[in-house]
């Protein structure tokens, strides 16, 4: 009996050094790359499609919150406002995101080249913007929005011509059906928001060469995005900040020199301290208004920075020309914002050429595998 409980003495002891030695391996800690964040570095065809209509919608809000902010401040000002503020917040967003990457070093030079390539990119942006502010001042929103959707025809043909890339049949029927509805836009009555009186002055013309300007510099803005999306496919961020950078900066000298030199400058010397308490005056009073605050904050940092970031990430899998087809449909998203915000109106020939455009956009959709980035 003693030698029975001598062993079992032994063995409990046993166990209860092997129940000492044990190791808990905890559970492996889980990936903090979120799925947005997956999406973001490499989305799919189909999911780049689909930021690109995002986007669009965005952007559709841009023209009507623009016409109403350039009723109460001048339109440089209210320009260079909004993009200061997007190019400040995206900027500093970016840097503190790379602060965390543990190759600064290594990918100092990549970074550096993708921000000048935005930047330059932020030129044709800003030339486009400016024409477009220019075009809102005396147009329609819901005209401005449909002009807008003719950079479908601008990168088939900087495509054809420099690149050398063919467009399949479908894709000719898009841009086809998109001209004919922008047509149609365009042929239609004005809404009653517009007077007869503004109908028939030499500023319809001006407008219209404003609205159509925007459609070019855009049109050459997303065919070069497109290249730069592809030659830093992991930068969309530093391409983004290069992009509004660029257009802040456009926009400020645009401010300064539309300015009156007298109202700015003193007569006698220098600066004239009257002019800049003048002015320091009229951005308190449009800083501290919450209609202005509120336009400046929404046109430049959602309808702007978002929606800019939102298209060079889509432009690593959709090539330029599929973008303006799918962006045409900002100017539905636009005349559905002008009428709930402005009542603006469109008549049914403009509805048919609405119908047109997004029958363009259906058309590009289903052409899968056809739009690679093969050089």
């Amino acid at each position: 009996d003693d030698d029975g409980d001598q062993e079992e003495d032994e063995l409990e002891a046993l166990e209860k050094k092997g129940a000492a030695s044990v190791v808990i391996i905890p559970p492996p800690p889980r990936s903090k790359n979120l799925p947005w964040k997956n999406i973001l570095v490499k989305p799919s065809l189909n999911m780049g499609r689909f930021l690109v209509l995002v986007a669009s919608a965005m952007y559709g809000t841009n023209f009507a919150a623009v016409k109403m902010l350039d009723r109460v401040m001048p339109v440089a000002a209210s320009a260079s406002l909004r993009f200061s503020l997007a190019a400040v917040v995206v900027t500093v967003m970016v840097l503190v995101q790379e602060s965390r990457s543990r190759n600064v070093w290594e990918e100092g030079r990549t970074r550096w080249s993708a921000t000048l390539f935005g930047f330059e990119v932020g030129v044709w942006y800003f030339l486009g913007y400016i024409c477009q502010a220019l075009g809102l001042q005396h147009g329609e929103a819901t005209k401005s929005a449909f002009f807008n959707a003719l950079a479908v025809v601008v990168v088939p043909l900087l495509d054809g011509f420099f690149r050398g890339r063919r467009l399949g049949t479908r894709r000719i029927m898009s841009v086809v059906f998109a001209l004919l509805g922008v047509a149609l836009i365009q042929a239609g009555p004005d809404s009653d928001s517009v007077s007869s009186s503004a109908r028939d002055n030499a500023y319809l013309s001006s407008t219209d060469m404003f609205c159509f300007g925007q459609s070019i510099f855009f049109g050459v803005g997303y065919w070069r995005l497109e290249i730069g999306s592809i030659t830093f496919p992991n930068q969309s961020g530093r391409i983004t900040a290069g992009l509004l950078l660029a257009v802040a900066f456009g926009t400020l000298v645009y401010w300064l020199a539309t300015s009156s030199v007298q109202a700015f400058l003193g007569t006698s010397s220098g600066i004239g301290m009257e002019s800049i308490k003048s002015l320091l005056v009229q951005l308190y009073f449009w800083l501290t208004d919450s209609f202005i605050v509120q336009g400046l904050l929404w046109t430049g940092l959602v309808s702007t920075a978002l929606a800019l970031y939102l298209e060079t990430v889509a432009l690593k899998v959709v090539s330029a020309t599929e973008l303006t087809i799918l962006m045409t449909s900002v100017s539905l998203w636009g005349s559905a914002f002008a009428y709930v915000t402005m009542g603006e109106t469109i008549s049914p020939i403009g509805m048919a050429g609405g119908l047109m455009i997004m029958l363009a956009c259906g058309l590009s959709a289903p052409s899968l595998g056809m739009d690679q980035h093969v050089e």
